[in-house]
């Protein structure tokens, strides 16, 4: 069994923000006790020149953000239609502790 329901983590890790085109990063979850994170990202309007990117990053441990590398395969391209819409990204059992999510808002402005 798979989700919320059973060894999951619920914790918010990005805040509401305004329009950018900054790369926006997450808090770290540990893992440590959990099989399942679930990321919900909720989408504000994007433009036809927007091309936000989500993807999961790893770590063994939370130093550094120089630690965490891309979660193969976790990469997804999104597009204008898929604004106000909700993104949710499941990470099941990840080989390293820590987790988070990264979400690439460049070449034009993105509301989260």
């Amino acid at each position: 069994m798979l989700g919320l329901a059973r060894n999951a983590i619920a914790k918010k890790v990005i805040n509401a923000t305004a329009a950018g085109t900054t790369t926006i990063t997450s808090s770290s979850v540990r893992m440590n006790d959990a099989e399942v994170c679930t990321f919900y990202l909720l989408l504000g309007t994007l433009t036809s020149t927007t091309v936000p990117t989500v993807k999961v990053q790893q770590s063994s441990d939370d130093g550094s953000a120089d630690d965490f590398t891309d979660l193969t395969g976790s990469l997804q391209t999104l597009t204008d239609a898929d604004g106000t819409k909700i993104v949710i990204v499941e990470v099941v059992r990840p080989t390293k502790e820590y987790v988070r999510i990264s979400v690439g808002r460049a070449p034009a402005n993105a509301v989260l």
